[in-house]
């Protein structure tokens, strides 16, 4: 334990000087970072990670070096920061470890992050939460996502990401929810990175509050089997551009066919490994599982709907609908993610 907070220390003090050096020299100060990160990257997602973006760097004319000067520039370093340190280091080193050793011996499977779907219709409460996330961390789930439906303000969320200040959270929101009140929160939490659904009329505005308020955000759509790449690249991509949005997530709706969900993963691969453009994409079930996949080779993803139910999410292993309501968090993992029978693991 010592040793993990001696090495959190060494790589803050090492971040706050690359964000420095990054205002003057982004090339070589992003390479600089990046050799940081290869050499304390012990997790097995976090080698992946830092390898696959090394060899992006060696690319003189990448955009990723202008991607990352303007996340610097543009966002709350210290929200960027404890953000960042929170998701890569607590939950994808220390915590990943713990969710190893935990598979090896309980008999389930251990999701590296939990996805709650929020809506004032339901019967998910704060303090619901606030349970799972605690039992969560004592297995070293140190990442949760939440989806906040029209009518459910993420500012009722904010007790919880100030109780558990070394978690890294996630709120996808919806316009409406874009206020003065939501940025101060999330620039006093520091732990949470906003992401804005995109819409055609009102997300341009929504970003550049965002941007000036310094708030740490990003955006996200829904897509089905009617969506397109040219959807994207002709209505959806010139605002992203111009708002300088660091991570753009597509998220599949249960309606989505798995032909589309894989024609939609290979874009957003595609995408990150033509660097053509500054903003990273992602695809968001399929590379949570992907992550899951890295960390403890055996992919899930956890979803709970609004009233506790666990969902089946698109693409991934199908659960059993149980729910949170009179169940431990690890009696309900041993009954909805069972380690697989050992013919379909070889």
């Amino acid at each position: 334990m010592k040793s993990d907070v001696m090495t959190r220390t060494f790589i803050s003090a090492a971040v706050d000087k690359g964000f420095k050096d990054i205002e003057r020299d982004p090339k070589r100060s992003v390479r600089q970072l990046v050799d940081l990160g290869t050499f304390f990257a012990k997790g097995r997602f976090q080698r992946y990670f830092f390898d696959i973006f090394g060899e992006m760097l060696r690319n003189e004319r990448s955009s990723y070096y202008k991607w990352i000067h303007d996340l610097v520039v543009y966002a709350n370093q210290k929200q960027l920061k404890t953000f960042g340190m929170n998701l890569a280091y607590n939950s994808w080193t220390v915590g990943a470890k713990k969710v190893r050793a935990l598979e090896k011996t309980a008999g389930h499977n251990v999701p590296w992050t939990i996805v709650f779907r929020m809506d004032t219709g339901g019967t998910l409460t704060v303090d619901m939460l606030d349970d799972v996330i605690r039992q969560g961390v004592a297995m070293g789930i140190s990442c949760y996502i939440f989806f906040c439906s029209q009518d459910y303000s993420p500012l009722k969320l904010v007790p919880v990401l100030k109780k558990y200040r070394n978690c890294a959270f996630i709120l996808f929101v919806e316009g409406c929810h874009v206020t003065a009140e939501l940025s101060r929160a999330m620039l006093e939490v520091k732990n949470t990175l906003t992401c804005i659904h995109w819409d055609s009329t009102h997300f341009l505005n929504e970003a550049a509050f965002m941007q000036q308020s310094k708030c740490f955000y990003a955006a996200w759509c829904d897509y089905d089997s009617c969506f397109s790449r040219e959807t994207y690249e002709e209505q959806i991509l010139p605002h992203i551009l111009q708002a300088r949005v660091p991570f753009f997530f597509f998220v599949a709706a249960d309606t989505c066919s798995e032909k589309k969900q894989k024609e939609m993963l290979a874009y957003t691969v595609h995408s990150r490994q033509s660097q053509r453009n500054p903003v990273f994409c992602v695809d968001f079930y399929s590379d949570l599982a992907f992550i899951d996949d890295v960390i403890s080779s055996d992919a899930c993803v956890l979803e709970f709907d609004k009233n506790g139910a666990a969902m089946s999410v698109p693409g991934c292993r199908a659960v059993q609908p149980f729910g949170l309501g009179g169940s431990t968090l690890q009696k309900l993992l041993q009954k909805i993610l069972p380690h697989p029978p050992v013919a379909q693991m070889t």
